[in-house]
């Protein structure tokens, strides 16, 4: 549409309220309305952007109207006060998405009054409604409020031919229908900021996550230097542990927070990370397992329980193991990771709570810290269990 035409009319002129309120609402069936007003306002909380169209649709259908839309205030680009129309219905329908100029539009002056306001071919005041070619006997608009009572935009509808007029029913069934839209804007204004809110936080659970995983790897590199600065076989490879640990949990962290939210963590998807980080072309590393969702703390704690069995797997196992199972699996009552391998087994009489290895403390430490059990077997090999209580998963 085009500004440049000229009002042939004054406001006052093209202003018919009083006219409205005197005419008699018309005989009609109100099961439809009420119907209507039912389906719309169960959902206008729950799906409020499908809400929207279908009630613009029934203001159109119940008011006998040729034309409907809602009108919302927005900020242009260059920061001035639109109406932009939304699910625009009947012979406007071409115009949907159209954003016009606040100050001018009929739309700023239903917000101005904040009450409805019946018009009389408005064209003639506002001139750039002339350029549609769309003739307008009446336009019936009543406005809309979000949170806090803020004004928010408009819902309308037009008679664009002369054979009816609305009425005072009509101003009971928009002022309806008005207050339905108000509680799905209001809805859809809590869901967007939600959703703004959930992606800040996941941009900062990035941006955490790299840090992390920077730290971390500057801790790996500073190991490394230390491991070839040393003489000793021993000390060289228990720094070399302490490097794969630390590039384990900064795998981890990478998985929490840039995969997956900080509130929960898949632990077959973290598990099979851990075995891809570990891989060894001497094993035959594999893992099975259901999804089982958990928090991050029991998540990390099990990796990392899988990571050091795992390893120990290997350390024993050069030149006598061939498989290294790892399994995830729902127990009576919670989960339980196995990491089972064909190597040579345990020696006789082993006993965890002695044993002087730090990856078996580490992997009793962690177990007690989840609330779980540790056992073993050694046929045909070695299996480590770590059982933990399903109320462990989610804490």
């Amino acid at each position: 549409m085009t500004f440049t035409a000229t009002a042939v009319a004054t406001l006052q002129d093209v202003l018919a309220d009083d006219e409205l309120m005197c005419r008699p609402p018309r005989t009609s069936d109100p099961w439809p309305e009420i119907l209507a007003l039912q389906t719309l306002t169960k959902r206008a909380v729950t799906a409020p952007d499908e809400v929207l169209p279908t009630l613009v649709e029934q203001a159109m259908a119940l008011c006998r109207a040729q034309s409907a839309s809602i009108s919302l205030l927005e900020q242009s680009a260059d920061g001035a006060p639109v109406f932009r129309w939304l699910h625009t219905r009947g012979v406007y329908g071409r115009f949907d998405g159209l954003a016009l100029p606040a100050d001018v539009s009929p739309c700023g002056l239903t917000l101005e009054r904040g009450e409805i306001v019946l018009m009389q071919k408005p064209e003639r005041y506002y001139s750039y409604l002339q350029s549609s070619g769309i003739v307008n006997v009446e336009a019936l608009l009543t406005p809309l409020f979000g949170s806090g009572g803020a004004p928010v935009g408009t819902l309308w509808v037009v008679m664009h031919d002369g054979e009816n007029k609305f009425d005072a029913g009509d101003v009971r069934t928009l002022a309806a229908l008005s207050g339905v839209a108000n509680v799905a804007l209001q809805a859809r204004a809590e869901q967007q900021l939600q959703a703004q809110t959930i992606e800040r936080e996941r941009l900062l659970s990035r941006e955490v996550g790299h840090r992390i995983n920077n730290n971390l790897q500057l801790l790996v590199g500073l190991l490394s230097i230390q491991s070839r600065t040393v003489e000793s076989d021993a000390t060289r490879a228990a720094l070399g542990d302490a490097m794969q640990r630390v590039r384990t949990i900064a795998g981890l962290s990478h998985l929490l927070y840039e995969k997956r939210s900080m509130l929960q963590i898949d632990l077959d998807l973290a598990l099979r990370e851990v075995c891809q980080q570990l891989a060894d072309p001497r094993f035959a590393l594999t893992f099975t397992g259901e999804t089982l969702p958990a928090s991050p703390d029991v998540g990390t704690n099990v990796c990392v329980l899988a990571c050091e069995f795992i390893a120990n797997a290997m350390k024993h196992g050069q030149g006598v193991a061939t498989r290294i199972d790892v399994g995830l699996r729902r127990v009576d009552g919670g989960l339980e990771l196995e990491v089972r391998d064909d190597g040579p087994g345990l020696p006789a009489g082993f006993d965890p709570a002695l044993s002087k290895g730090l990856g078996m403390r580490i992997a009793i430490c962690l177990t007690q810290q989840c609330g779980g059990t540790f056992s073993f077997d050694a046929d045909h090999g070695t299996a480590m269990r770590i059982t933990f209580p399903d109320a462990q998963l989610r804490t």
